[in-house]
Formats: C-alpha cells, sequence, structure tokens
C-alpha cells in the first residue's frame, strides 16, 4: 500500500522497525510523475516495507529537514535514520534491489 506522507504523520512513520522508503515529489516535476507508477508498483509488490510519497510543495517543514534539493529523492530509512538516498528518476527493477539490499 501507498502511502501519502506530510508533515503530521513522518515522525510516526520514522518510528517502524522495518524498511520505510519516502518519495520526495513534487506535482510540476516531470521526472517525479514518471516515477510516480514505479513507486505505486513497488508498494504493491513489497508488502512487508512501508513506501511512501512526500509532496515537497505541501510539506515543506520534512523536505527542508532532510535538505531535499534536488527532486525526485528517494531515502530509504531503519529506525528512523537514512541509510540510503538516491536522486532522479530510477528504474523499478534498480529500485528493486536497492530494496533487496536493505531489506
Amino acid at each position: 500500500m501507498l502511502l501519502e506522507v506530510t508533515d503530521n504523520n513522518f515522525d510516526g512513520l520514522m518510528l517502524s522497525k522495518r524498511l520505510v522508503i519516502v518519495d520526495f515529489w513534487s506535482p510540476w516535476c516531470a521526472p517525479c510523475n514518471m516515477l510516480n507508477p514505479v513507486i505505486k508498483s513497488l508498494a504493491e509488490s513489497n508488502a512487508d516495507i512501508t513506501i511512501g510519497k512526500l509532496n515537497t510543495v505541501e510539506n515543506l517543514p520534512i523536505a527542508r529537514r532532510f535538505g531535499i534539493d534536488v527532486i525526485p529523492t528517494i531515502l530509504f530509512f531503519k529506525e528512523g535514520k537514512v541509510v540510503r538516498k538516491l536522486l532522479g528518476y530510477i528504474p523499478e527493477a534498480q529500485l528493486q534491489k536497492h530494496i533487496n539490499e536493505l531489506k
């Protein structure tokens, strides 16, 4: 299931013991829009992790907290700590490889 991540629910997600992936995106960003179906597909095929999308326009405090200055940016979290950061559009197979390495 794909979650909508916001300033209000972000810190609660970081309490999870499982892998959490957050796609930082903006509606006007073409590569972000290309990545949308990839992220949705990964969320459907990886029920054992949490995958969410954070709109940087609507949730600027969280984007600033992590120094997001390029979108899309995908952050991988374990126990609230960033363990991997990917920038730009990434194909689904490559993202799945990163997920498998970090599970």
